[in-house]
């Protein structure tokens, strides 16, 4: 998902608006591990990133054992997600505060969910640790996945991306992520399959993500 609101999940938006492309691409690739834990088990999977990412956004998920209605918490087995860098230092997930819904998300143990998120803006390249404990696994092993992405710095055309059919003069919105690339851009138009272009605008900021134009 693409983050949404205030940084890190809310209770607005979750954990923000679903990104299919970047789920297929997770599945295509393989950007994600698969295993179980028991009671007081760890579980270490690592993988390496590239230069020139922009961010990077770990994922852990599992599919709790039914709760009690009379039960303090609805969590039965509860896991809990590190991320080591390759410096060594330790981040742990976003974590909501329930008693006050309007504060913003800080770093923390999570106690309560079964989707715990760590996200990393500009992170170094190397090799990074996803590290999984069975903090309380009561009826185990508790099965989970965790999924990674790390998002290069580059831009990403959403509309049009080939194949559009729209009406002359007709008002369109050309719309991309910028992908922490924060500068100006020229935007152009071909008609005839890359063979000549006409400019569409010569400065707009990228940051914006969205550009609206009429169509010749």
């Amino acid at each position: 998902a693409r983050d949404l609101g205030n940084i890190g999940p809310d209770y607005t938006f979750g954990f923000g608006k679903p990104d299919a492309y970047r789920a297929v691409n997770t599945l295509e690739n393989n950007y994600y591990f698969e295993d179980n834990v028991s009671q007081n088990s760890i579980k270490s999977h690592s993988f390496s990133i590239p230069v020139n990412t922009n961010q990077l956004k770990i994922t852990l998920s599992w599919t709790d054992k039914e709760g009690s209605p009379i039960a303090d918490k609805s969590i039965v087995n509860n896991l809990d997600l590190k991320l080591v860098t390759p410096a060594g230092d330790t981040i742990l997930p976003w974590k909501l505060n329930s008693n006050i819904p309007k504060n913003i998300a800080l770093r923390g143990i999570d106690n309560v969910n079964t989707n715990e998120q760590v996200t990393v803006e500009n992170p170094i390249a190397g090799t990074y640790t996803i590290v999984v404990k069975g903090t309380s696994v009561p009826f185990g092993p508790q099965q989970y996945a965790a999924a990674y992405y790390a998002q290069s710095k580059n831009i990403e055309i959403t509309f049009p991306n080939g194949g559009e059919i729209e009406d002359a003069n007709s008002s369109a919105k050309i719309r991309w992520f910028s992908n922490g690339i924060d500068s100006l851009a020229k935007i152009e138009f071909s008609s005839d399959n890359g063979n000549s272009w006409q400019t569409v605008v010569n400065n707009t900021q990228l940051r914006n993500e969205n550009y609206t134009w009429t169509l010749p």
